[in-house]
């Protein structure tokens, strides 16, 4: 039996108009261009005048905290703690994302902060998420969906299977091993 874990974050946090790291920007040709958010724009953003930082894989992350209003999958969540992120590692400079949406536990959160997952579920008809993922999507773009408070049984079974996580701060469980398409791997994962 092996562990598989999604090292997820806690926390949400989006590039900070003023981020500075190494080609930050993107590049038009391969969907990398960023979107940048300007707290100076925006009449419900509230400054929580603290620093905050986030590892990755060994890569730091780093940039200041606020609060805003999140309207996300028809919620609205009013004073969302969130980071404006300034350094990124290089990794995400070369990547299609302009932020993070973390969607892992309390107990791995930025200190004083709340994740998007706590003030979400008591909004939710059940207190579950789903993630499907396709093969590629449409022109290799997006390929696959998250369900907040439910299971899409369009392309999940309808009989769902639910294990114990093997450490009660991270979504990680124990499994026999994992196969996609003709890689499998049996053991540790």
């Amino acid at each position: 039996m092996s562990r598989l874990t999604l090292p997820t974050s806690s926390n949400l946090w989006v590039l900070d108009v003023n981020f500075a790291s190494r080609n930050c920007h993107g590049f038009a040709h391969d969907n990398t261009l960023k979107h940048t958010y300007n707290s100076s724009a925006s009449s419900t953003f509230r400054d929580s005048k603290k620093d905050f930082e986030i590892t990755y894989h060994g890569s730091l992350l780093t940039g200041k905290l606020g609060q805003e209003k999140l309207n996300m999958a028809g919620f609205t969540i009013s004073n969302e703690d969130f980071g404006r992120a300034l350094n990124v590692p290089y990794v995400y400079t070369k990547q299609p994302v302009d932020g993070v949406l973390g969607l892992g536990f309390p107990a791995r959160a930025i200190s004083g902060t709340n994740p998007v997952i706590v003030k979400l579920l008591p909004h939710l008809d059940s207190p579950v998420f789903s993630i499907w993922l396709d093969k590629h999507g449409e022109d290799y773009m997006d390929a696959g969906a998250i369900v907040y408070g439910g299971v899409d049984q369009k392309v999940c079974d309808k009989e769902v299977n639910f294990a114990p996580l093997a450490d009660p701060t991270v979504w990680g469980y124990y499994v026999d091993g994992v196969s996609f398409g003709i890689y499998e791997r049996v053991g540790f994962v």
